[in-house]
């Protein structure tokens, strides 16, 4: 509905509709700490998230239809 609201259009408006941006992040960032055995402590869970989005931002392409 924000989409709609803003008047985006054409290809973007198709790339934000989709889900599969965030499928993709989810799925990187649940995949990259599988070395992981034992977390110290809960700071060490909240790093790890944060380290495989960073890790997961290399992975990204440009969005289309954004200037």
């Amino acid at each position: 509905m924000t989409v709609n609201r803003r008047g985006v259009t054409g290809t973007l408006l198709k790339t934000l509709e989709s889900t599969n941006p965030v499928e993709s992040l989810i799925e990187i960032v649940r995949d990259h700490p599988h070395h992981m055995k034992h977390w110290s402590s809960g700071d060490m869970a909240l790093r790890w998230p944060a380290a495989s989005m960073t890790a997961a931002q290399a992975q990204f392409r440009r969005v289309k239809g954004c200037r």
